[in-house]
């Protein structure tokens, strides 16, 4: 029997952060992709500890992690070359190519990097020997909890002295690289709670920066967990292929204005900009994202107004910024959000006295929180039945809280930038109930109907668009 809130509980500060900034880890729990390591790997190189930015005191704490580590391979006769020797060689790599970071998008140049990696790699084999790469990372990740028990990634821990929901934990997960800059394994083990019930106030609170890893026996726990999965007798697979996440984005060069067709005088236009994706581990095929585009364009057409592709504000904006040298710093991506600013209002008013566009839709994908009473959860004007609950147990369940959900969102501005309008649009559960804890709704099923694609499509529009209905048939312009 289910009781009370599902979830109490990521604490609102900590969990806000986390969420704004991208840095839940949603990658898979304590795994190894393959065996690890070659039998003849007996020298190992390391890469430099990752840490979440919403969690900087992490970063001083790097060092514990990277000895617990040495000291692992040194029980086992084998030795961990420090991450320090690995970052010379890869830094020196980056510069020496003009960084990996597109200067206009911040995107990584993903197939650079990895040859610029395995290059590093490759000197450590030459002068110290090392045959793999071991990159870690500390990672924010959702540990479950159940009768005050939290459990994640192969840790337990207390959470509380009663009750169930979710905290944010710490794991160290580890992905190790051969000479060629394939990964060839991969693992997650949990380490500590970041949040925890305290006795003394009767909350939940953030676990203070001091007590994190400062447990020796939590980090010697998870570093030889997390270890055992990726050392060992290893076959190579072949190169994993990219994400639909990590391609979306990556769309042909954008046609230039001479291919791009002139508005009839008089049109009202309207320019759609590129759709933003989520950044919380959910992956949007790019034939959806294709998909939704089309959506949208075509409830505008149908609402009389002349549609610029997104390629036509995208393009634009490549070339301006090409101009001004570039907004992202190559070398770490970190970009200059006043150059940026600067270059789309510039994009903005080119396109208005190119082809006259009277608004700008800029549209995405967001996650969001949906509230859940009963059976139910509701969230941007949809419902959805969260979990499967026979008949007869309906009585026994009480059961409310919050769960996650994706929502079509747009803005709608004018040619100066204010806003006109805004709206949100269900689509459907990222998550749902089975049995005691939420599980992740796969791509496949949550974009599985186009009639639900325009429903939220047009829920986004409403209040600025008339209701297809009610709009007249005729062609744009």
């Amino acid at each position: 029997m289910r009781s009370g809130h599902i979830r109490e509980v990521v604490p609102r500060s900590l969990a806000g952060v986390l969420l704004a900034s991208g840095a839940l880890f949603a990658g898979g729990v304590c795994r190894a992709a393959e065996p690890a390591a070659p039998r003849d790997a007996t020298v190992v190189a390391l890469a430099g500890i990752g840490v979440p930015d919403a969690v900087e005191s992490l970063a001083k704490r790097a060092a514990a992690v990277e000895g617990a580590m040495a000291e692992w391979f040194r029980a086992r006769g084998m030795e961990l070359v420090a991450s320090s020797e690995f970052e010379t060689a890869w830094q020196s790599r980056v510069q020496q190519a003009g960084g990996t970071f597109d200067i206009v998008t911040g995107r990584p140049d993903l197939e650079k990097r990895r040859a610029l990696r395995a290059s590093a790699l490759r000197e450590l084999a030459e002068r110290r020997g090392a045959r793999v790469l071991l990159q870690p990372e500390l990672v924010v990740v959702v540990a479950e909890y159940a009768h005050g028990k939290a459990e994640w990634d192969g840790a337990k821990e207390a959470a509380a002295p009663t009750g169930s929901g979710e905290l944010p934990a710490l794991s160290l997960a580890i992905r190790v690289e051969d000479l060629t800059g394939r990964e060839i394994a991969s693992a997650r083990a949990g380490i500590q709670l970041l949040a925890k019930y305290s006795i003394w106030n009767g909350k939940y609170g953030e676990v203070p920066a001091e007590k994190l890893l400062a447990d020796e026996a939590q980090l010697k726990a998870a570093v030889n967990l997390v270890l055992s999965a990726v050392v060992g007798t290893l076959r190579v697979p072949p190169v994993a292929a990219l994400t639909a996440e990590e391609t979306a984005g990556e769309a042909a060069a954008a046609p230039s204005a001479a291919e791009i067709q002139t508005p009839p005088v008089g049109a009202r236009v309207a320019a759609l900009r590129a759709l933003v994706l989520p950044q919380e581990g959910i992956v949007v095929p790019h034939e959806v994202a294709t998909r939704y585009l089309g959506t949208l364009r075509a409830r505008l057409e149908q609402a009389g107004w002349w549609v610029l592709p997104a390629e036509a504000f995208e393009g634009t904006l490549r070339e301006i910024v090409l101009e001004r040298g570039g907004i992202y710093d190559p070398i770490t991506g970190k970009g200059d959000e006043k150059k940026l600013a600067a270059a789309v209002e510039e994009t903005r008013r080119q396109l208005a006295g190119r082809y006259g566009v009277g608004v700008f839709v800029i549209a995405g994908f967001y996650q969001r929180p949906a509230q859940i009473i009963g059976e139910t959860a509701s969230w941007d004007g949809v419902s959805e039945q969260v979990a499967d609950i026979p008949g007869w147990q309906k009585l026994l369940v009480s059961t409310r809280g919050t769960t996650k959900a994706l929502s079509f969102g747009l803005v709608v501005e004018d040619a100066d930038g204010a806003a006109l309008h805004a709206g949100l649009g269900g689509i459907g559960l990222t998550e749902r109930l089975e049995r005691d804890r939420f599980v992740r709704v796969p791509p496949e099923e949550l974009f599985a109907d186009p009639a639900r694609d325009r429903r939220a499509v047009d829920r986004a529009l409403a209040g600025w668009l008339p209701e297809p209905s009610a709009v007249p048939t005729h062609a744009p312009g």
